[in-house]
């Protein structure tokens, strides 16, 4: 006998589809749902979740499938699934909604809605009998005293939309060459203040935020890494090395879980999520690059691993998750108990070399005979040593783990996987593979991000509309919706990444094409600020930016970057202007450091006077050539180009900057509006390059 199937099933979200055969009536957010509950006046039921979540999982099996609860559901309700990763814009509002309401958010996120859309009640994970109490309450107040639930919810969305305003005063004034000085001297004040009132909140000993949860926040640790404050640094190398060693990290398949539950970053949260990962290779190669630990490089090369694995697409894009159930539990796929540690590892010097490294009975005990591998302290010794063949035991130990938790003898299946491929995040795992490529010289994953950068260029553009980005893309087809800003400041700055390894000109024009379309599409001059949906999307019943960063950078923080570098590289000052005053506007405001860490790096680069740095070559091979020395230390703050003789991609200001009289390669380098003379290397072309101000 066939399943029935509900109207999600013509979807390509996994979420979706995850439910496609419930009895509950679900339909996907369309404004043919709108419109019906505004001709019917039922309330509109709105859950959502994502592939990856367990407890979404969990309140599908025992509710949403159940007879029971759908026919109640079915009758009181026009019921809407939404996948939060096709739909942000959807999850943002609501979960401000649930969070106003119940001081608490997470997922599975549900709202109820009057037909107009405006939220009167909310939650996150209830069981069924919870479930169905809550809502029978809701329809009893709805019926027996509408004027208080029109007043609540006119309250209630008034209060969603006040919260754009606690953000940065739009009549904040932008810099200017005449005011800048002390502006700036207000934004290092604030900044310092920042730090010293977020330092009491860092765990000292393991790294991350004190107690637990403990998220992955690359954006966090990327500032703290390169701030001049010692503590801070010291902080963000803590916050990796604690990662590593930890339970969160897949030691075995390599990548990240999405957190820990603990505050020594012992038992994870299974799920493994595109965006975390694709920030964190970046993140681990630059800092194995600047601190010369090998666990460091040996973190990137397992992401690296992951990401071309289980969630790489052949079409050059990535997949967006990995469930965290398996098997009907979570983290199934990945704990171990010693049966599996005896059958993986027949061989006895293997495995008492695991038992001792990892710490088995203690620091990796979890509970009911099961392990999730963590390392107690450093072990590179421990990592190289040779077994009886000569070979190093640990990639050799972890090898033989990966290949028998694949194989049918362990009796696992894989985790699920999320195959819709997420524009923004795709982007910022080409940045990631461009960033650790030159980091750590890995041409291969160089290569990767090149061919990721072809994605953006191609797929990811909205069908008849190649100006745009589109928000998803899945090789069956599916949803075309229009990207939101941060599917266009991630592929922006993934493309400005490209041309710093390549120096490729189309990127840094693609880029440039982007980011005009992007002012276009998000900026608002009047609130000054950019907004998180296109001027012209479908209205909610309220309207966010994108100012905080989160396990996310902030979309206009990450433009504001843009903005900088694009403003020097293509000589278009108003572009740096306003970069200048996005970032000064917000490090002014009362927002966090905790959540403004990508304005705070904004702010160093800024900070310094960027320079320019022109390779002139008689063509695009000894250019290139001559390139790998300052890719081997490239100094931040810089902008590198190549202009090559006769070549008609050189922009206005490179006009003049040529190869020596006998073919040899010479290097400008310009600041402050002056250029100085050439020379003839990298080296010397670091030493006319300005030193940072902070």
């Amino acid at each position: 006998m066939a399943k029935r199937t509900n109207a999600l099933g013509g979807s390509t979200s996994p979420y979706l589809l995850q439910h496609q055969h419930n009895p509950v009536h679900w339909r996907p957010w369309s404004p043919d749902a709108w419109r019906e509950a505004q001709d019917t006046g039922k309330l509109v039921l709105i859950s959502v979740g994502y592939s990856a979540c367990h407890w979404c999982h969990v309140m599908e099996h025992e509710t949403f499938v159940d007879e029971e609860a759908a026919t109640f559901m079915n009758a009181h309700f026009i019921c809407l699934k939404v996948d939060r990763e096709e739909r942000p814009d959807v999850d943002q509002v609501y979960m401000e909604a649930v969070q106003q309401m119940t001081r608490q958010g997470g997922w599975p996120l549900h709202c109820v809605a009057l037909p107009d859309g405006r939220p009167i009640w909310g939650g996150t994970y209830f069981p069924k009998d919870r479930w169905l109490s809550s809502l029978q309450a809701v329809l009893d107040v709805c019926a027996s005293e509408p004027q208080k639930v029109e007043a609540y919810a006119h309250h209630l969305a008034s209060a969603v939309a006040a919260m754009e305003d606690e953000g940065p005063s739009p009549e904040a004034p932008w810099a200017t060459d005449n005011d800048g000085d002390l502006k700036t001297q207000q934004v290092d004040q604030a900044l310092h203040d920042k730090l010293n009132a977020w330092r009491p909140t860092w765990d000292m000993l393991h790294g991350g935020a004190l107690g637990s949860p403990k998220f992955p926040l690359p954006c966090q640790m990327d500032f703290l890494r390169i701030s001049p404050d010692p503590e801070a640094q010291a902080q963000g190398l803590r916050s990796l090395d604690g990662m590593e060693r930890g339970g969160i990290h897949d030691h075995v398949g390599g990548g990240f879980a999405r957190y820990s539950v603990d505050e020594k970053w012992h038992v994870p949260h299974f799920e493994k999520m595109l965006y975390d990962n694709a920030q964190l290779l970046g993140t681990f190669a630059e800092a194995a690059e600047t601190s010369g630990k090998d666990k460091f490089s040996r973190a990137a090369e397992g992401i690296a691993r992951f990401l071309l694995g289980p969630l790489g697409s052949p079409e050059g894009g990535f997949a967006s998750a990995l469930d965290a159930d398996s098997d009907g539990a979570e983290g199934t796929y990945y704990v171990w108990s010693h049966e599996d540690l005896a059958q993986a590892l027949p061989n006895q010097e293997m495995r008492d070399w695991l038992v001792q490294t990892y710490d088995w009975e203690h620091t990796s005990h979890w509970e009911e005979g099961r392990h999730v591998l963590m390392r107690p302290r450093e072990q590179d010794q421990a990592w190289h040593k040779k077994d009886e063949q000569g070979k190093p035991m640990g990639p050799t130990v972890m090898a033989q783990l990966a290949a028998w938790r694949d194989s049918p003898a362990s009796k696992r299946s894989r985790p699920a996987k999320d195959d819709k491929v997420v524009t923004g995040w795709t982007a910022l795992a080409v940045s990631g593979f461009a960033r650790a490529g030159r980091a750590l010289q890995r041409k291969e994953w160089t290569a990767r991000a090149l061919q990721g950068g072809a994605f953006l260029l191609h797929q990811a553009r909205m069908p008849g509309q190649p100006e745009l980005l589109r928000r998803t893309w899945h090789p069956s087809g599916g949803l075309a919706l229009e990207g939101f800003s941060e599917d266009y400041a991630f592929t922006i700055q993934a493309l400005l990444d490209l041309h710093q390894v390549t120096l490729d000109p189309k990127w840094r024009d693609e880029s440039r094409a982007l980011t005009a379309t992007a002012l276009d599409r998000f900026w608002d001059d009047q609130a000054s600020k950019c907004w998180f949906t296109s001027h012209d999307a479908e209205p909610l019943f309220a309207r966010r930016s994108s100012e905080d960063d989160s396990v996310t950078p902030s979309a206009s923080a990450t433009l504001a970057g843009a903005l900088w570098k694009l403003g020097w590289a293509c000589d278009i000052p108003v572009w740096r202007q306003q970069a200048q005053s996005m970032v000064q506007r917000h490090l002014l405001s009362p927002a966090p450091l905790s959540r403004s860490t990508v304005w705070a790096k904004a702010w160093m680069e800024m900070r310094t006077p960027m320079a320019t740095v022109v390779i002139a070559a008689p063509d695009r091979a000894s250019g290139l050539e001559a390139a790998k020395e300052w890719w081997n230390a490239p100094r931040p703050g810089t902008w590198l180009d190549l202009a090559v003789s006769g070549d008609a991609h050189k922009l206005p200001w490179m006009e003049g900057k040529e190869a020596g009289p006998n073919g040899e390669v010479q290097w400008y380098v310009c600041w402050d509006g002056a250029c100085q003379l050439p020379v003839t290397n990298a080296q010397d072309a670091w030493m006319l390059c300005p030193t940072s101000k902070v």
